[in-house]
């Protein structure tokens, strides 16, 4: 979750690496569905209305969902 101390709109984006999608949103939860699985690298980025913008990255490990 991420907030701005001075009270700014903020933006949200996620890119998913291997470039097979970028999503928006402006809260702070945003969804992708994955193709394949394996390791997959995210980059997130928060920007507030002043133009100002952080980034953060991380990785997932995407599996077949068993029932």
């Amino acid at each position: 979750t991420a907030t701005d101390p001075n009270g700014k709109v903020l933006s949200y984006k996620a890119v998913w690496a291997r470039g097979n999608s970028t999503g928006y949103g402006s809260a702070s939860t945003l969804n992708h569905a994955y193709g394949s699985t394996g390791i997959h690298t995210i980059i997130f980025f928060v920007k507030n209305s002043d133009g100002l913008e952080v980034s953060t990255t991380t990785s997932v490990n995407v599996a077949i969902a068993s029932n």
